[in-house]
């Protein structure tokens, strides 16, 4: 058996050669590249779910040169001081902050509802277990992880500590107020700090929040463009707005990550 539960009944998914099957008989065929697509049909109201291709090779793109380095050390650390060895990733996007977290005798899951973002998941690293589905429906089994992800994602927390088993390990990761703030002030006549709130999630424990901060040079136009492709209000700025940065071949931008450890509580 899996970790994937079947969205129609809720019955654990067994992997067959191409596809998925519950002990009911309800069937998922992979995709080319692997995936499995556990959206069900009453979420699917429209075509197109979660991140575009543009997005999503915007991101890989810009990731795939290491900015985001000192954020992926932490998270790879906290999760080795818990001795975590089943981690699901909800909301992996392209998987850029899942494969770093594969290594010998650690099962890695992966949720996301782009099929651009999984499909490219999977063409990055063929061993991940990936599926498109809701982090607002995980579409895995009960009780089955003592790790799990989020990295700029939303999600239900009820659905995480579902899906974690007791002392289980929650990372979220969220931008602090200042975040790529140089970058917003070139976009911006009148740019604002993020809102940061920190929340106390029923069910777990906070154990530690860190914060992780340091300047990066952006080295290229395009790198410049990319990562304001991966904010949230690229969508919503005017195309003359985000034009402003193409005047730019370099750029000196300040990261700074909110890092909170949660852990499940004992019933």
């Amino acid at each position: 058996m899996t970790y994937f539960k079947c969205p129609n009944c809720g019955q654990a998914l067994e992997e067959q050669e191409r596809s998925y099957v519950c002990s009911k008989g309800h069937q998922f065929d992979r995709a080319k590249s692997g995936y499995v697509n556990l959206l069900m049909s009453q979420q699917d109201k429209t075509k197109q779910h979660g991140d575009d291709k543009q997005m999503v090779r915007a991101r890989r793109n810009f990731l795939d040169k290491g900015y985001y380095a000192m954020l992926l050390e932490q998270i790879q650390n906290v999760f080795d001081q818990f001795s975590c060895n089943h981690i699901l990733d909800a909301g992996c996007g392209e998987c850029w902050y899942t494969e770093s977290l594969l290594k010998p005798g650690r099962t890695i899951y992966g949720v996301d509802i782009s099929k651009n973002a999984v499909d490219l998941g999977l063409r990055r690293n063929c061993d991940l277990t990936l599926a498109v589905g809701s982090t607002f429906d995980l579409p895995i089994m009960s009780d089955t992880f003592d790790g799990c992800l989020s990295v700029f994602a939303p999600f239900k927390i009820e659905e995480i500590l579902r899906v974690l088993k007791e002392d289980g390990i929650f990372i979220q990761v969220f931008p602090l107020a200042n975040h790529l703030m140089e970058l917003k002030e070139i976009v911006y006549d009148q740019p604002y700090p993020n809102d940061v709130d920190v929340k106390m999630y029923e069910g777990f424990q906070l154990l530690d929040v860190m914060q992780i901060k340091g300047p990066i040079d952006i080295t290229s136009t395009e790198d410049i463009l990319n990562v304001f492709a991966m904010t949230p209000y690229a969508h919503r700025t005017p195309k003359e707005n985000i034009d402003r940065l193409t005047k730019y071949s370099h750029l000196n931008v300040g990261l700074e990550f909110g890092l909170a450890i949660y852990r499940k509580e004992t019933l």
